[in-house]
């Protein structure tokens, strides 16, 4: 089925593919021209449609900056937001208006300078007109943004669905080129199993082919405490074996969250929404439904960390008020993380 699924898309790809392939040679060429900036920019990146953890890195990147007193902002497009333009992001900003990922951020950290901005050159002048005291910015999801040149470029791929093995979307998930990758400094491959080997390691990286000029990573996923979204208390992952589990979600990759839980919970059920699904009373009402046709005393509901931001702040809040609501954080382990420090360090401090 996914073979004739392939062949019937073909078409479709071929034509995205052209128009993918014409882009890039028209900024390869300076007849569209990328603009650089004095100031150390660090783009983040993948060249599939998501799923691959680029919020967890912007994460990591912002607590190590905050840590050594650099001003920070992050960049943002601010995908399904309603808002439309450059919107610097306050504390009592909404998902609605500078999109869930974004809002996660900035609830995280409050002295990060966050902005959206569909431009990304634009949204870069007015953050240093009005911060004129940055020494760097993180821009997210920017490798498909060529109009602006960051210092360095930071692309992401997972171990379980590496680039070069995708096709061009439709008939894949790659929105652009493999080839497309030589503009990384970094390859960070993402998602990897914890007890990774290194003739595995070997082995991928035989196929990923980096060029000389480029540093490759290995990471993985690391799933912390789970937190009551309405008191804040924690519940022990080594607990979830006494709970029934109802999980819902609208990430990209959720397969490997739903294997996690599985694992450990009691039983689980789950409800799965697209990527980025704005939650509606209809949907709320769907899941507490589900949740109360589970046949156990001891359960809970359970989502990412991704999905609470765009309950948290709005009138969805409320509808979920006296249910046992728990979401999951999530930060990034990276292999030989001092090399990597060092050297996001090391560019910041010789560029600013």
């Amino acid at each position: 089925m996914k073979t004739v699924r392939k062949i019937l898309l073909f078409p479709f790809s071929l034509l995205y593919a052209l128009w993918i392939f014409l882009r890039n040679f028209l900024f390869d060429i300076d007849f569209l021209r990328s603009e650089s900036f004095d100031i150390p920019v660090i783009g983040i990146g993948n060249l599939s449609l998501g799923g691959t953890g680029k919020t967890p890195l912007v994460e990591y990147l912002t607590k190590l900056l905050l840590a050594k007193n650099y001003k920070v902002a992050l960049l943002s497009r601010g995908y399904k937001r309603k808002t439309k333009g450059f919107v610097l992001a306050k504390n009592n900003s909404t998902a609605i208006e500078i999109g869930d990922e974004p809002f996660q951020i900035k609830n995280k950290f409050q002295e990060l300078v966050v902005a959206v901005c569909e431009k990304r050159v634009e949204g870069i002048k007015k953050l240093l007109q009005i911060n004129p005291q940055l020494d760097v910015i993180i821009l997210d999801d920017s490798f498909q943004h060529r109009y602006v040149k960051p210092g360095m470029n930071i692309l992401l791929t997972e171990f379980y669905a590496p680039y070069f093995n995708d096709m061009i979307f439709p008939s894949g998930n790659l929105r652009d080129q493999k080839c497309s990758s030589k503009s990384a400094d970094i390859i960070l491959i993402t998602k990897t199993k914890t007890d990774i080997t290194a003739k595995e390691k070997n082995d991928f990286l035989l196929k990923l082919k980096p060029k000389n000029y480029q540093e490759t990573f290995f990471s993985n996923i690391h799933y912390q405490e789970l937190i009551n979204f309405n008191n804040k208390l924690k519940l022990q992952l080594s607990s979830l074996n006494k709970y029934s589990v109802l999980l819902f979600s609208a990430i990209a990759n959720y397969k490997v969250l739903l294997e996690f839980i599985s694992e450990r919970a009691k039983n689980i059920d789950f409800i799965n929404f697209a990527d980025h699904h704005n939650f509606t009373k209809k949907d709320i009402n769907k899941i507490k439904k589900a949740f109360e046709l589970l046949a156990d005393e001891n359960k809970i509901l359970l989502t990412t960390e991704k999905d609470i931001s765009r309950i948290r702040n709005s009138e969805k809040e409320n509808l979920f008020k006296s249910l046992p609501l728990y979401f999951i954080p999530i930060d990034i382990i990276i292999d030989d993380s001092n090399t990597f420090n060092n050297k996001i360090l090391k560019y910041v401090e010789e560029n600013k």
